[in-house]
């Protein structure tokens, strides 16, 4: 699990690696309001080679995020990444080396701060890690 908050959440996906099974949610929903001027992430990217659908993950409160799961070796590794608004992110992985490759390559251009690097196998963890891997 790689976590921390980002400076500037501002993220670019790249797309040359994607694979079929890949998949990014983008939930934009925003509880009864306005986001009184704060600046949220922003993503830029399209959608080629990635898989569609619709599908919450728990515990959103409302809030925009979104959610990127990246397969490498034929799905045998799966890196799933969780952005909040703010730029609060959470990557769960069963693989260390591709964990940090999604992680150079999605959180490090938002200047992350107060980064955690750390093995969980508690039971909410594996449960968010268990629902990224479902969602659609």
């Amino acid at each position: 699990m790689i976590s921390g908050m980002c400076q500037d959440p501002r993220f670019r996906l790249s797309f040359r690696t994607a694979n079929a099974e890949d998949f990014c949610l983008i939930s934009m929903g925003i509880p009864g309001g306005t986001l009184g001027g704060t600046r949220g992430p922003t993503l830029e990217g399209t959608a080629t080679g990635i898989g569609g659908g619709a599908a919450e993950v728990t515990g959103a409160d409302g809030d925009p995020y979104f959610v990127l799961r990246r397969s490498f070796d034929e799905g045998a590794a799966v890196v799933a990444a969780r952005v909040d608004w703010e730029g609060i992110f959470t990557l769960l992985a069963n693989d260390d080396e591709h964990a940090e490759a999604v992680f150079a390559e999605l959180i490090a251009p938002g200047a992350p701060e107060d980064t955690i690097r750390q093995w969980s196998d508690d039971a909410a963890t594996m449960m968010l890690y268990s629902e990224m891997l479902h969602l659609a």
